[in-house]
């Protein structure tokens, strides 16, 4: 009898283990996405983008460029990365010139090894270094699917609706 029990509770335990675990892994990714120096579009169990994806955003759309330009130059790895790549969008639009000194910089970013934290989901969480970030030779992408994120965003803030 007290074996019979004691399997029973086994499997109990054992069943809301198994239950219990993605809800404590979403949570834990979700944490990190919602922290700085994270980089993705749909991070954690909610799908939405990251802190640093949505304060390079909120600067394109508040057309703060100077701010753009100077993260380039001061912000965390993840900062500077998207900062390059919301820039270059501006360039290609010619809304923006860089300074030489800007410039150089971001081909010192596109030579560097130095790497950030990228998310896609709840199952993707990894590292990917500035430089494959920002020449998009990355297998995930994810340097052509931001630039093509801030295009979209750029473009909303311009219409004339």
């Amino acid at each position: 009898m007290l074996y019979k029990s004691l399997k029973q509770l086994m499997c109990i335990s054992t069943f809301l283990f198994f239950i219990a675990l993605p809800e404590v892994k979403s949570q834990a990714v979700e944490k990190k996405s919602s922290a700085e120096g994270w980089i993705g579009l749909s991070c954690g169990f909610t799908g939405q983008a990251s802190l640093e994806v949505k304060r390079i955003a909120e600067l394109l759309v508040t057309k703060q460029y100077t701010t753009l330009v100077e993260l380039i130059n001061t912000g965390t790895p993840a900062a500077q990365s998207l900062a390059v790549m919301a820039c270059e969008v501006l360039v290609k639009q010619r809304e923006l010139s860089l300074p030489p000194s800007v410039r150089d910089k971001i081909v010192f970013l596109y030579q560097s090894n130095q790497h950030v934290n990228v998310c896609s989901g709840c199952v993707l969480n990894s590292s990917l270094a500035i430089g494959k970030l920002l020449m998009q030779t990355s297998r995930l992408s994810f340097g052509r699917t931001l630039r093509n994120y801030f295009q979209n965003i750029y473009e909303k803030s311009t219409s004339k609706i």
